[in-house]
């Protein structure tokens, strides 16, 4: 994972020294739409992005968002020896998410498509539900591709839409609470529930604004 992460500043840095008279810098603002899996609702984030451009051809991007999801859960309870009743939660989560990728594009007419691979760092950050149930999700690594378009509005001036789909590497979770009344009624004392993997690769849709410089 490090070596990656090397090889893709080491690939920045050497495009920027050899062809630093052709660069482009491009900032973008944004709003997506994301679909995990079935534990987790639809959900809304926003994001801002940051290319260099060293060749027409090429774009080395910095993305970071904010993304909110509720994730529900099925629980079992019960007296310590027996299961005693169950009930669903809702826990919502704050993702942040930092990411690195590479974008190839060229340009058709005036529509500039491309297509990009890159590696993700996301940070879970979650809400207790009403039940004081709450899901520790462990911060992750993902890898990403991701294909998209532009369409210039003004010289300078760009809207964007683009799909991209995140693939977890290390995705671990654990599920706590402290008391909750089960089925009959007997208030159960509960410091953890379960742990174990879980499944956070994930479908965006971006669309935006983005501002050639």
């Amino acid at each position: 994972m490090k070596s990656t992460f090397i090889i893709i500043i080491a690939i920045f840095f050497l495009f920027q020294s050899s062809s630093a008279g052709a660069a482009t810098h491009e900032i973008g603002f944004g709003a997506s739409y994301l679909n995990q899996n079935d534990e987790f609702k639809k959900g809304l984030g926003i994001n801002i992005h940051y290319d260099f451009s060293p060749k027409n051809f090429l774009a080395l991007r910095t993305t970071v968002s904010g993304d909110f999801l509720n994730r529900n859960i099925f629980i079992y309870g019960g007296d310590g020896y027996n299961v005693t009743g169950s009930f669903s939660a809702e826990i919502k989560y704050f993702i942040l998410s930092i990411e690195e990728s590479t974008l190839f594009k060229t340009t058709l007419n005036k529509f500039e498509p491309y297509i990009g691979f890159g590696i993700s760092y996301s940070i879970y950050n979650h809400k207790m539900d009403n039940n004081n149930i709450y899901g520790l999700i462990e911060n992750s690594f993902g890898l990403n591709i991701h294909g998209g378009f532009k369409y210039p509005l003004t010289p300078i001036l760009f809207t964007y839409v683009e799909a991209k789909y995140t693939m977890s590497i290390n995705s671990t979770d654990k599920i706590v609470g402290y008391t909750y009344y089960s089925y009959e009624g007997d208030i159960v004392d509960i410091s953890y529930l379960s742990d174990g993997n879980i499944n956070l690769n994930r479908l965006e849709i971006h669309a935006g604004l983005s501002f050639r410089l």
